[in-house]
């Protein structure tokens, strides 16, 4: 993959793909990507682009790389409940993320498509509506971390196991740090206005993830935010400059 689209269709292993992310995305991908998908919620037998399993079994993940042979691996599979204890979110955002890193490593999989969450910095005050610096900047993708919570937590730790795993291995991560992207489809409202700042609507999910995949950014292993146009407090330049992402929603733009 090179920093212009290419023509050829990718083959795309997606994991998670029967979640809140997977639904809202899948159908845009297929448009674009010859998709797999990978899910616990699937049939055990579901033909060849649907592979049952769960991400904490190492074995059965390394059978579905090796079947599938992808050009890139879209990981989504989750516990994204923001309120879930630390021991619920330990396997599948730990062992489970963790997993797909060591069999991608032994399979050669260039790229991984990781999405992380604006929790990664939920502990900051304001969060998720305003800036929490004094003077109002945005919040940029390299500032430092503040998780809130150990979904949050999880995130981070995810980040920097993309970071090994491309120190050792030259596996490659962009990681997409998403907003509020809800099965609704717009920005929240009462009693949770707060979040309309960092909604991401579902079309721009698409072109976010489709961009990802197709273009390597600067950095081997790149961090963005990724919201719709709606002036939050995440400075998505970053994402519009080096993945070429132009969001079409937007909450200004009703």
């Amino acid at each position: 993959m090179t920093n212009a689209e290419t023509t050829k269709k990718l083959n795309v292993l997606v994991t998670g793909t029967r979640g809140r992310v997977g639904n809202a995305i899948l159908p845009g991908l297929r448009r674009t990507f010859n998709i797999t998908e990978f899910d616990i919620a699937l049939p055990k037998t579901g033909g060849e682009s649907l592979i049952h399993g769960d991400i904490t079994e190492y074995e059965v993940v390394l059978s579905a790389i090796r079947k599938t042979k992808p050009d890139c691996i879209v990981h989504l599979a989750a516990n994204a409940n923001q309120d879930a204890p630390a021991e619920e979110i330990q396997a599948p955002n730990y062992q489970g993320l963790q997993n797909v890193y060591v069999a991608a490593a032994t399979c050669h999989v260039p790229k991984i498509i990781f999405a992380s969450s604006m929790h990664t910095h939920s502990g900051h005050s304001g969060f998720p509506d305003k800036s929490p610096f004094e003077d109002r900047r945005k919040i940029n993708p390299g500032d430092p971390y503040n998780p809130g919570n150990p979904y949050g937590e999880s995130k981070v730790w995810g980040e920097d196991l993309a970071r090994e795993y491309y120190e050792q291995y030259g596996l490659r991560t962009v990681v997409l740090r998403l907003g509020d992207l809800n099965a609704a489809n717009k920005p929240a409202e009462e009693p949770y206005t707060q979040f309309a700042p960092i909604w991401l609507s579902h079309p721009d999910a698409i072109q976010a993830f489709t961009k990802a995949i197709l273009i390597d950014p600067p950095e081997p292993v790149a961090a963005y935010f990724v919201t719709s146009d709606n002036d939050g407090p995440y400075n998505i330049q970053p994402t519009i400059d080096d993945l070429g992402y132009i969001p079409k929603d937007g909450i200004a733009k009703g």
